[in-house]
């Protein structure tokens, strides 16, 4: 009887493992294209903005534009680091009311500029519960999750997405790697615009 508690013990614990390595994995290769932020900052271009008094943090020890060593010191060792293009991820699996959650930290040069909870399992009274609790935390009219962004006085930004899983995200507008991202696109689309234009130039001469 002990063996065999034994061995459905360990064969849960490398189950459990391996629906880690492929969480980690998806996330590794959603943000090493760092177009998954620029899709990220138009999607919330197109919701409604709602404003808020209070302050977006992920608590009063850890602010955006916190530094890497800081958020370990409060949160402890994360599960898994994962390092993309000029992106370092921090991951955590944390307890949030009753629901167990991962939690993402993204830093740029060791800042912290965005940070997001994943709700695994729930059900559509436990996400409706989540939601007002947004609602009496930072705001006054009712949120509706696609349709609006929580916003505070600092460019902080709060948006929600439900697709295969519940996920709360918290993004600073004015963060270093934001401003400079949003640049390099902006020069990008000018210079395909630019070669577009060239092309169509030989076109016309040549037709």
């Amino acid at each position: 009887m002990i063996r065999f508690l034994i061995k459905i013990k360990k064969h849960f614990f490398h189950h459990y493992n391996y629906i880690d390595d492929y969480y980690y994995e998806k996330i590794s290769n959603e943000f090493n294209d760092l177009n998954t932020y620029l899709i990220i900052l138009n999607q919330t271009k197109k919701n409604v903005t709602l404003k808020t008094k209070a302050v977006i943090c992920f608590s009063e020890k850890i602010t955006f534009g916190e530094k890497k060593q800081n958020i370990v010191k409060v949160l402890k060792r994360p599960k898994c680091i994962i390092k993309c293009e000029k992106v370092e991820i921090l991951i955590y699996k944390l307890l949030i009311g009753r629901h167990r959650i991962k939690c993402q930290f993204h830093l740029f040069e060791g800042k912290l500029f965005f940070y997001n909870y994943t709700f695994p399992y729930v059900n559509n009274n436990q996400k409706n519960e989540i939601l007002d609790v947004l609602h009496q935390k930072y705001i006054d009219s009712k949120y509706e999750m696609g349709i609006n962004n929580i916003v505070d006085d600092y460019s902080s930004l709060i948006f929600v997405k439900d697709e295969f899983e519940l996920s709360i995200n918290y993004i600073s507008l004015e963060s270093k790697f934001l401003k400079s991202l949003e640049l390099f696109s902006t020069v990008k689309e000018k210079h395909e615009e630019n070669e577009k234009k060239k092309i169509q130039e030989r076109m016309y001469r040549h037709l």
